[in-house]
């Protein structure tokens, strides 16, 4: 049976993500455009790539019903839409889209891959022929060189094979189609990495079939892809035949006559190979694990980036490398925040082009050259294309803008945001902000983190560079401004006010100081301890018998627990052993903290009480518990499945407080440290507000309504009383209903069928359709019924975290006493008192400091 991993599933539901759309508002910058902003909730669209076409561009998306490409003739027309239906996979062709036969469809690192819900009818024995296909994670490596025959293309765009013959490819037919996995434009033509898959009547399987570069032409309404016959490409150099591994693509474009092809090496290095795509030759450069990246540069070289990261922020190293000599010169260098750089170069201009830090910078390729910074970009871009008419085009997989790169034509407006919380979504306000207000532009930098952030210096010395922050709330940075009074009132925006008065009591409260509204949430999450109540349910517990305090959870995981796994394959934890206790002791000593500021008075660590308990974690027998020391290669982490057989783990160490998030369906076990006190739950959350000394403070306050406007309807079942009702997500109706069907099929096969081996085979199959029925269901939801319940049967405990010791323990600046702050945290040593000895005399030394 097949296993999804937790962190895939939660990909593939994101990654349902965008409903296309095109806009073209007026902006600050001459000829700035939002090509596409999609719906985050509702969308089934993702971007997989814009490319070079004749004297405009394309855009190729992924969705539900297949691909699309958009054809843009210049910046400023509108798109003509062209189509590639995914075919409609027969029911009896097992096995194709399952994950365990030869003719598994593997994902393209770099590309967004489509999901298609397939529903279909059981087999003889009631066995499902089809499932959903999955969405893959993106940039994982993939095998999908072994065993394939390459090709390449002429001038022309004619894709070269190694058949004699050249004929249009039918993607009509389900048995046998290919499919496009890199696109590239080459000659003002569109051009795909493409691979068949043939299906075997015999196995009733699709198997992967030869690999080759062809032709996409655009005519109709339809991708038409078409085979030309071009000299033979040879890639054996993306495969180690000695050591029997081959190698995942992790990038493709072209730079004059060359196919620049990027892949990772054994050691997980960067490989490039440049191939001519007129003679088939191809020049090598030896894997370099420094390497980080490469994109086009001056004629006959490219632009190599190596990059350091440290604390959320990269310093990345540009350098130009002469494709014949494999020789390098520096470029420049510069720190930014971010994993990645994208970046594009103007033959005419001699210039590279590259985004970061919310901006679009200019580099001339000359000695002595510094960047200028020519515009804005709402985005951190997965890619950058430069137009013929000079503009760039910025994509993610949810949104493309199109940037003026002439310096002289920028807004006279400029909102600068400093993002030292988390959130994924800020782009959306930012898109949201630009066309609502064409005459403002956005930029977002992202900083390393709340911990180390310098913004009450910046009060102090009145700076009105920043104009909108964006902090931790329990951060010190964010303590010190609250405390000292630098926080504006932004009770005059009324979509802010109205919002805020929205909101639960608890959030409300931390927002406010002396009836001003001072902040607003950008995101809230949190970490408590979850319980499985249908595994428990397993063992014959019931929610009564589960542990109230943290002594009784002891004595729970002490004998009962032990007592009732024994025979079982029931798994306690997803965490091993020292994970285990290491999260526990966590989510300890932060209850425990919330629980003093509760109380009020002294607040000290080192008490006997909490001593005890601490002790016992220590000693806890994870043995007894069935938890291994260490993560199996195989078994690395959380994995969900819908495997008839599996079962949740008992406890989630990982559990959400808030509204959704919660994909092993773990129900929140908030646990008190006195029986005549409620237990506290910490909720953890990134705020926004305006520096004071700002030049645009109502333009500000405009962006943070804008952030609240764009939260997703998760974050907003979390933040709003209003938002009590459970939302449906629609798009997995059809796959819930299949699996109905299955389940009914079988059950109508079951009452006809005699005893013997048919009606074992049915019943085991009717066990795997209702788990997976089960599994269908659980997806079936973007806020749910459960999710709201548990929300707000947690409310009264909630409470926002407004200090978090660890921050002031870990980032000590020396960094000896962080290390040794490390390994007192980490010890396994039964004897708990250095660490709360240690704890209590650095809270002492900031409250002495006044922070």
């Amino acid at each position: 049976m097949k296993r999804l991993n937790g962190k895939r599933m939660i990909l593939w539901i994101m990654t349902l993500v965008l409903c296309v759309t095109t806009c073209m508002p007026a902006f600050a910058s001459v000829g700035d455009r939002t090509l596409i902003h999609s719906n985050r909730d509702t969308s089934e669209v993702s971007i997989r790539g814009i490319y070079p076409l004749g004297e405009g561009f394309c855009i190729v998306t992924d969705g539900s019903e297949g691909q699309a490409i958009l054809k843009y003739a210049t910046l400023q027309s509108e798109p003509e839409k062209y189509v590639r239906p995914e075919p409609e996979y027969p029911d009896d062709m097992e096995g194709l889209m399952d994950g365990e036969s030869d003719g598994e469809i593997p994902a393209v690192p770099g590309e967004n891959q489509e999901g298609t819900d397939v529903p279909a009818e059981p087999g003889e024995n009631g066995e499902k022929t089809e499932e959903p296909a999955v969405q893959e994670e993106p940039q994982e490596e993939i095998d999908i060189f072994a065993d394939m025959d390459w090709a390449s293309e002429d001038e022309n765009g004619a894709a070269i094979n190694n058949d004699t013959e050249s004929e249009d490819s039918d993607n009509t037919d389900p048995y046998n189609y290919d499919y496009i996995y890199n696109y590239f434009g080459w000659n003002n033509e569109l051009y795909g990495l493409v691979i068949d898959y043939v299906y075997d009547e015999e196995t009733q399987t699709s198997k992967q079939g030869d690999a080759e570069i062809r032709h996409i032409k655009l005519e109709n309404g339809e991708i038409v892809i078409e085979k030309t016959d071009l000299p033979a490409l040879d890639l054996s150099f993306t495969s180690d035949e000695e050591n029997g591994m081959s190698f995942g693509l992790n990038g493709v474009f072209t730079h004059g006559d060359y196919l620049i092809v990027t892949y990772y090496g054994s050691n997980m290095g960067v490989n490039i190979a440049a191939v001519n795509l007129k003679d088939g030759t191809s020049v090598l450069i030896p894997e370099d694990a420094t390497m980080s990246g490469a994109f086009p540069g001056p004629e006959g070289s490219l632009i190599i980036c190596r990059q350091d990261w440290n604390m959320g922020r990269s310093t990345f190293k540009l350098s130009r490398m002469d494709l014949a000599t494999q020789k390098e010169e520096p470029v420049t260098e510069f720190t930014a925040g971010g994993y990645q750089l994208t970046a594009c170069y103007d033959q005419e201009k001699n210039t590279l082009y590259y985004v970061c830090d919310g901006e679009v910078y200019a580099l001339q390729m000359a000695e002595g050259q510094q960047p200028e910074s020519v515009n804005e970009c709402g985005i951190a871009p997965d890619g950058l294309m430069l137009t013929p008419d000079g503009y760039i085009i910025a994509w993610t997989y949810s949104a493309a803008v199109a940037r003026n790169t002439d310096p002289t034509k920028r807004a006279d407006v400029t909102l600068r945001v400093s993002n030292s919380g988390s959130n994924y979504y800020l782009e959306d306000a930012v898109l949201d902000m630009n066309e609502s207000r064409g005459d403002i532009s956005v930029i977002l930098k992202e900083e390393s983190n709340s911990i180390n952030s310098d913004v009450l210096q910046s009060m102090m010395n009145q700076e009105d560079y920043i104009d909108v922050y964006i902090l931790e709330y329990e951060s010190k940075a964010f303590n010190a401004l609250l405390n000292r009074g630098y926080l504006k009132d932004l009770s005059d925006n009324k979509d802010i006010a109205t919002d805020v008065e929205r909101m639960y009591p608890y959030l409300k409260d931390a927002f406010k100081q002396d009836g001003k509204i001072i902040c607003t949430p950008v995101q809230v999450n949190g970490q408590v301890l979850g319980i499985n109540l249908k595994t428990w349910a397993k063992l014959g517990g019931t929610e009564e018998e589960l542990p109230k305090t943290w002594d009784e959870f002891f004595d729970w995981l002490e004998k009962d627990v032990p007592e009732r796994i024994v025979g079982s394959d029931i798994k306690v934890c997803e965490d091993v052993g020292m994970s285990f206790k290491g999260t526990l002791r966590l989510l300890l000593l932060y209850q425990y903290q919330m629980w003093m500021d509760a109380k009020g008075g002294e607040y000290q660590f080192n008490t006997p009480f909490l001593k005890d308990l601490l002790t016992r974690l220590n000693n806890l027998n994870t043995d007894a518990l069935g938890m291994k020391d260490a993560y199996d290669e195989d078994d690395y982490g959380y994995i969900i499945s819908y495997d008839a057989d599996y079962v949740d783990p008992l406890i989630s160490t990982y559990t959400q407080p808030t509204v959704g998030g919660n994909y092993n369906g773990a129900t929140p076990l908030p646990l008190a440290f006195d029986e005549n006190d409620p237990p506290i739950v910490a909720a953890q959350v990134s705020v926004g507000f305006v520096n004071p000394y700002s030049k645009h403070p109502e333009e500000a306050r405009e962006f943070l309504a804008l952030i609240l406007k764009n939260t997703t309807e998760t974050a907003a079942a979390t933040l709003f009383t209003d938002k009590t009702e459970p939302i449906r997500e629609t798009r997995n109706d059809e796959w819930v209903e299949s699996n109905k069907q299955w389940v009914e099929n079988i059950e109508k096969q079951l009452e006809e069928a005699e005893d013997g081996q048919e009606k074992a085979n049915l019943e085991e199959n009717l066990k795997e359709a209702k788990a997976q029925l089960e599994y269908s269901e659980r997806w079936s939801w973007r806020v749910s019924p459960d999710d709201l319940a548990n929300y707000q049967k947690l409310l009264p405990n909630l409470k926002v975290m407004d200090y978090l010791f660890l921050y002031d323990l870990f980032n000590a600046g020396d960094e000896e006493e962080m290390m040794s702050a490390y390994s007192l945290f980490y010890s396994e040593d039964s004897d708990p008192e250095p660490l709360l000895d240690m704890i209590d005399k650095k809270i002492q030394t900031i409250r002495k400091e006044g922070n």
